[in-house]
């Protein structure tokens, strides 16, 4: 999220840090909770590491605001925005999806919990589907947005809200801002708590009696290529995307005058971890409200406002910054192995098994991440913009 030309953030990338070390720790875990009663006493830890995308994209908004209006006003162009965003986004889109080619292949064209969609698919139809995942283009049919790395449907969100920024937010003032946020916040709660947008404006829509009768307590939602998790998907998104660009805007800051750095992500942490599902319903929607509307933006503002002198603690938050979006985009693929391992032949192996085996499994996935930061990302990100240092 860093700029070049902007102050470094040292809390601000420490909490993006643990929040992309969090969600392959919630992945990894997260089978073991589907099949509770049928599998050995394995805890389902970060329970809600989820909300890391809610993080990620108030994160987004705000550094969207704090790094590039200054640009607009000393002449950026649409061409050289959208240029250096899909510069720092785009490779990883293409390497993840092709991780989840290999993985796919490696299976003998998938295990059983692979989608079956995908393997359904005739030769050209799979070739254009491959080539819809390079280009992070939806392909009707395939389920997922992105089929081979599914954790990737983020990233089709963070695309629209960059377009939504470089042609239309960014004019915005502070209090059009303020005024969209307030509406999209009630969305989200709206959505969270399972209100009947019908009975408040008198409508008969089917589709949102639907959303306001799901089953699911959680703002959990939006991989999927289907009406519900496209509107899930912009629920999720809109909000923390405006109100993170009116919080930078704004100029708002918290001082932590000590242990800024250690309060942060203890408080971060504890809310992560928070086990899932909380309460019944509606409890959980009201606990997502709370994390998403108060406790990440007061983070966001405390790490605007309190500085990080020791160079050597900023230095580690800013490579575990780095490597929270090559983990991001490069673990999922192997998550639908051992989905299918946990669900099939845990049952045979005690819980302490399964947790070293969890250990492994995070531990490699992390090398990877390494890997694919160090020898993918950097080297193309400096070939394509002819930047040494980027």
């Amino acid at each position: 999220m860093h700029e070049t030309g902007t102050r470094r953030n040292v809390i601000a990338d420490a909490l993006r840090g643990v929040a992309g070390l969090l969600v392959p720790l919630f992945h990894i875990s997260e089978p073991y909770g589907w099949t509770r009663g049928d599998v050995p006493a394995v805890p389902q830890v970060c329970g809600h590491g989820y909300l890391c995308v809610e993080f990620f994209l108030l994160l987004m908004g705000y550094m969207l605001a704090y790094a590039y209006d200054r640009r607009w006003k000393e002449g950026m162009s649409l061409r050289g925005f959208f240029g250096r965003r899909l510069l720092r986004l785009h490779p990883l889109v293409v390497s993840g999806t092709l991780i989840g080619l290999v993985v796919f292949f490696a299976q003998g064209m998938g295990c059983p919990l692979w989608d079956r969609a995908l393997r359904a698919f005739g030769p050209w139809e799979f070739a254009g589907l491959v080539a819809a995942g390079l280009l992070l283009l939806p392909y009707p049919g395939s389920g997922f947005l992105v089929p081979f790395n599914p954790c990737a449907w983020t990233l089709y969100y963070e695309y629209l809200a960059n377009i939504l920024y470089a042609l239309f937010v960014r004019r915005l003032g502070r209090l059009a801002l303020a005024v969209l946020s307030v509406v999209a916040g009630l969305w989200t709660a709206s959505y969270a708590l399972h209100v009947d947008i019908n009975a408040i404006f008198g409508t008969s829509s089917e589709f949102l009696a639907q959303v306001a009768a799901r089953k699911r307590d959680t703002i959990e939602i939006g991989w999927s290529l289907n009406a519900q998790h496209v509107y899930g998907a912009c629920v999720r998104l809109f909000f923390p995307f405006l109100f993170g660009m009116f919080l930078a805007r704004a100029g708002w800051k918290i001082r932590i005058p000590r242990g800024g750095l250690a309060i942060c992500l203890a408080v971060f942490l504890l809310v992560l971890f928070v086990p899932m599902p909380f309460g019944g319903m509606y409890q959980n929607g009201a606990f997502e409200l709370v994390a998403l509307m108060v406790v990440f933006p007061l983070l966001l503002l405390a790490g605007a406002g309190t500085e990080v002198t020791h160079a050597r603690t900023a230095a580690v938050c800013a490579f575990f910054a780095e490597l929270s979006y090559p983990f991001y985009m490069s673990h999922y693929p192997f998550m639908k192995i051992h989905n299918w391992w946990v669900r099939t032949y845990s049952v045979g192996f005690s819980a302490g098994f399964c947790v070293a085996l969890g250990v492994c499994e995070y531990l490699a996935l992390a090398a990877l991440a390494y890997v694919m930061m160090r020898f993918w990302d950097r080297p193309v990100r400096r070939m394509l913009s002819g930047c040494k240092k980027c």
